[in-house]
């Protein structure tokens, strides 16, 4: 009965509505009687003309009223009944998917234990059944060029970091300037998008360390369950030594990543990567590199680059 009057709710106060009115519209139109009353007062007839509302256009009124404060408890009742339902159902539905996800990921686990070393099962775990974010389609480009007679290289470094969990992530974007024999590291700018293309930028702060200032930027961002934003971050540095000999590292785990070099055509550009899949080289020009990683590269992973002018064949023949 109970689920009967949840699925017909609308019908059932509906019904109590048109019920209501029209006991109100009786109940409205009232008639009166009048009868006679006779009594002996000292041996004397004293006759009075009482008149009188009916009693049943009085119940009906009441029962009107009953009636519209029953539909009004109904739609109450029902609304809230079916908000907490859609609570439940969600959390069920959430815990449902949770268990899914978790047997699924146990199952797996024990096949592969049964195959690789304990070793390479943990940093599997630790590198994918366990991962909570990814990062994809990360974009490394590298310009190198020539200011004031040195050799600079502007980084611009862009990948979509995906919450791949249930649960709320939170992503923690750093880097501050550098400065060493080696070479010198500038901020130039740094923005996030978001799903919905709103773009925001990350605070440049500058800071003093024993007597130095620090350039820092950083940023944490907070990111819904199956939802994702894209960092863009850009740094510029300066080196001392006529040459360029740096490294490029991921914190997470990446799927597919190109890596675009500009540099000048009389410099030789050379990269050595680290990374679990091939590292292809895409484009081969004389001043332009372009390299192709498509599938997984673990966190830990990267390159090491080195940038340096060419030695011409009349050096080469002076030296000899």
């Amino acid at each position: 009965m109970i689920n009967w009057i949840k699925k017909n709710s609308l019908l059932v106060s509906l019904f109590f509505i048109i019920i209501g009115i029209i006991c109100f519209y009786h109940s409205n139109s009232y008639d009166i009687s009048s009868k006679t009353l006779s009594t002996i007062v000292d041996g004397k007839i004293d006759t009075k003309l009482i008149y009188q509302l009916d009693s049943t256009k009085l119940l009906l009124n009441i029962f009107a009223n009953i009636l519209l404060s029953l539909v009004i408890a109904i739609f109450i009742s029902t609304f809230f009944i079916r908000y907490i339902e859609k609570d439940e159902r969600d959390e069920f539905e959430k815990k449902l998917l949770s268990f899914q996800e978790n047997t699924a990921k146990d199952a797996i686990q024990s096949v592969f234990k049964r195959f690789i070393d304990e070793e390479f099962f943990l940093l599997l775990k630790k590198e994918l059944f366990n991962a909570k974010a990814i990062r994809r389609n990360a974009n490394w480009q590298y310009d190198i060029g020539i200011e004031n007679d040195k050799l600079y290289l502007i980084r611009t470094v862009n990948y979509e970091f995906h919450n791949i969990s249930q649960d709320k992530l939170s992503e923690y974007i750093k880097i501050s300037s550098n400065l060493n024999e080696h070479c010198r590291t500038e901020i130039v700018s740094g923005k996030i998008r978001y799903f919905n293309n709103d773009e925001e930028p990350i605070d440049i702060i500058t800071c003093q360390e024993k007597g130095d200032n620090f350039i820092t930027m950083e940023k944490e961002v907070t990111i819904n369950p199956n939802e994702s934003i894209e960092v863009v971050l850009v740094f510029k540095q300066f080196f001392n030594n006529g040459y360029i000999y740096e490294t490029h590292t991921s914190r997470h785990s990446i799927i597919n990543l190109e890596i675009i070099v500009n540099f000048p055509s009389d410099f030789d550009f050379d990269l050595f990567s680290s990374f679990s899949n091939d590292l292809r080289l895409k484009i081969d020009e004389p001043s332009k590199k372009v390299y192709v990683v498509k599938g997984a590269i673990f966190s830990g992973q990267g390159i090491e680059f080195i940038c340096k002018k060419k030695i011409s064949n009349q050096t080469l023949l002076s030296t000899i």
